[in-house]
């Protein structure tokens, strides 16, 4: 789950290279390189962690479902329903990584104003220039949108199961 994400940027780089495997696809630079880089930063938090919260529930539960004919979507879909308050803290942890992530979507997102510049790489770039009152602006709004989602996520996991749960 430490994955460095300087290492992710450097091997989602070197697919997406014009001469990588992917360079065809001239994503580099590109937002959608940066969701990827993102994505695989943040999937090992959230996939230990619910892998976690899966390992706390009653053994019988698995059990019990294949009796009642559950197949294997079914199947996955009950049990996380099951550990839905500890899979929605998987995905507060794996936002807050992607989120506060800054070197891999540099790497592969090369923080061009206007089209790959996000909130984090701004920060340091602002912060770089000596404009301290802006990166801490921007960090205000970075800090409310984390805390935004965080108040969301734990508001929906109070709320109660869907009939038939």
């Amino acid at each position: 789950m430490g994955l460095p994400p300087v290492l992710v940027g450097l091997v989602v780089t070197l697919f997406l290279w014009r001469t990588g495997p992917f360079g065809a696809l001239g994503l580099l630079d590109t937002p959608a390189a940066m969701a990827l880089a993102q994505f695989l930063v943040a999937e090992p938090i959230a996939a230990g962690f619910t892998r976690a919260a899966l390992g706390l529930l009653e053994p019988d539960l698995l059990a019990a479902l294949r009796v009642d004919g559950a197949g294997r979507l079914a199947l996955g879909w009950e049990l996380v329903r099951a550990a839905s308050p500890q899979v929605l803290l998987a995905v507060a942890a794996a936002f807050g990584r992607a989120i506060s992530e800054v070197g891999a979507s540099l790497m592969v997102g090369g923080n061009i104003a206007g089209q790959t510049r996000i909130l984090t790489t701004a920060i340091v770039l602002k912060t770089d220039r000596g404009n301290f009152a802006l990166a801490i602006a921007l960090g205000m709004v970075l800090l409310a949108l984390a805390f935004l989602v965080n108040v969301a996520l734990g508001w929906s996991a109070r709320l109660p199961a869907p009939a038939g749960a």
